[in-house]
């Protein structure tokens, strides 16, 4: 009996996301290879092939970019809220000995 290494069955949700830098990166080369074109007196065809597969990888790492992006997201939570005193006082006339302990918050499913 072997063990099989899967590297995408799990995601490390707190890494930086890189496929995001790659995509940037790609689309500032995509740039770049249009603005050299559009400066240089050389022939334009491979520049706008330049130009085509820079956006076919910028394209490739966008799914996995915008994936990661949203469990970081869901991940992070909310700030917490506060109430003031005059709040507090209007929750706890009606039961002055009690202790109020808050509204809570709704459990959600979102990761």
């Amino acid at each position: 009996m072997t063990m099989s290494y899967d590297p995408l069955a799990y995601e490390m949700p707190w890494r930086p996301n890189y496929e995001k830098n790659a995509v940037a990166g790609w689309l500032a080369a995509s740039g770049a290879a249009l603005a050299v074109e559009q400066v240089s007196t050389m022939p334009p065809e491979p520049f706008y092939w330049m130009t085509g597969i820079c956006g076919v990888m910028a394209m490739a790492r966008l799914p996995k970019a915008i994936k990661l992006h949203l469990l970081q997201k869901h991940l992070k939570g909310r700030d917490l809220e506060f109430i003031s005193i005059a709040e507090l006082q209007k929750y706890i006339k009606d039961t002055p000995d009690d202790m109020w302990l808050g509204s809570g918050f709704l459990w959600e499913n979102r990761h």
